[in-house]
């Protein structure tokens, strides 16, 4: 699988970019040219996108707490930045047998789109038993990203739970100057009490 927490980040981008018509278009007899700019249109976008989260007046943590005080008690399971139309971020909260789903303005702090509405049993039967895990647990992921963030001297750009081979992770991605890194916490067994995660799974760049 991927480095496949930067996958967090990487679908975040490409779902924010759409490729170019040269990229788009690409096929097994392009030139070297070619590919060549198609790279480096990929890079410019890349750090379009950086420079607008790092222009962001509301944090990713900040605009967790922003989605979850919409609905009392709720937790989010994801959190990503996006830079489609205007900087915001795109968070994903869950209560009971409800999801919610808003973007908040990274400017401004403000709800913007209409709020999405689903329940839990429309979820995959995986994210069904991860959502019902995550409320059985004392920790949250605004707890994974302030502990990534100072794990990795960074800001958090995305974050969501994750299954890997049956255990329960938290996976947040941070930028730290010109790099990300990702980090990797790991659920505590539900048979453990206490508020801490283990030590950190990865920290990769």
């Amino acid at each position: 699988m991927l480095n496949k927490h930067l996958l967090l980040f990487a679908l975040l981008f490409l779902a924010t970019f759409s490729p170019s018509p040269a990229a788009a278009g690409a096929t097994d007899t392009s030139t070297s040219a070619q590919r060549a700019a198609d790279v480096d249109t990929d890079e410019k976008a890349l750090r379009r996108f950086l420079e607008l989260f790092r222009a962001a007046q509301v944090s990713l943590s900040q605009a967790m707490m922003i989605a979850e005080a919409l609905h009392t008690d709720s937790r989010t399971t994801e959190i990503s930045f996006e830079a489609s139309a205007s900087s915001a971020y795109r968070v994903k909260t869950v209560k009971n047998d409800q999801v919610w789903e808003n973007t908040i303005d990274a400017k401004t702090g403000g709800i913007t789109r209409n709020e999405i509405v689903s329940s839990v049993k429309d979820l995959t039967s995986e994210d069904q038993d991860n959502t019902i895990s995550l409320q059985s647990v004392q920790q949250q992921l605004l707890d994974a990203v302030r502990v990534a963030e100072n794990v990795a001297s960074g800001k958090a750009i995305s974050g969501a739970m994750v299954n890997e081979d049956g255990r329960l992770n938290f996976v947040v991605v941070v930028l730290n100057g010109d790099r990300l890194k990702q980090v990797v916490l790991e659920l505590p067994r539900r048979s453990r009490r206490g508020s801490g995660f283990r030590r950190p799974d990865s920290v990769t760049r």
